[in-house]
């Protein structure tokens, strides 16, 4: 995986570990992605909510919160950041 430089390969990679329940891989799938696509706010957002998912067993408030904030200035839509802004009120 970390030869492969296109975010979207990278993120649907991403999606498949997540649907799978492989959360430590697609934390990882996505992490590249945001460093090969550094303005992709879905990354974030999907970051995050693996972060906040009872599923994993390595759940991180903190890790999520910095990923909504980072996702809210990166979606675009208002209804998105507004989406994203309640998610993060509800973590804080």
């Amino acid at each position: 995986m970390l030869g492969i430089k296109d975010g979207l390969i990278l993120e649907e990679i991403g999606d498949s570990f997540e649907a799978e329940k492989l959360y430590h891989d697609a934390i990882e799938a996505y992490k590249i992605c945001k460093n090969v696509d550094a303005l992709n706010g879905s990354v974030m957002q999907k970051l995050s909510s693996i972060y906040c998912d009872e599923e994993n067993k390595n759940q991180n408030k903190d890790a999520a919160i910095d990923c909504l904030k980072i996702a809210i200035e990166l979606v675009k839509g208002d209804t998105n950041k507004e989406q994203l802004a309640i998610t993060l009120q509800q973590l804080l």
